[in-house]
């Protein structure tokens, strides 16, 4: 079972899918076209960009892994929230 949300990096919105193990982020970065829309009929913003984050939580450090379909790359990231000032 994931957890799917809409978040905010660098002010831009971002549909972040949590999954509960590497195994499934995985297999769903893969298929990232069903997902590239979401942020359009979340926001009703057609200007937003497809940014998709697929994550799971690393069980040694607590860190979290997300693949990010802007760079089409893996990145560790401490924590998924990101204070609103920051960004």
């Amino acid at each position: 079972m994931c957890i799917f949300s809409l978040g905010y990096i660098d002010s831009e919105p971002v549909f972040i899918v949590e999954c509960p193990n590497q195994a499934v982020a995985k297999r769903l970065s893969r298929k990232t076209y069903p997902f590239r829309e979401i942020v359009y009929w979340f926001t009703d913003n057609l200007q937003a960009g497809e940014r998709t984050l697929f994550c799971y939580q690393e069980l040694k450090n607590g860190s979290w892994q997300c693949f990010d379909t802007n760079s089409n790359s893996w990145k560790n990231w401490n924590s998924l929230y990101i204070p609103q000032r920051l960004i």
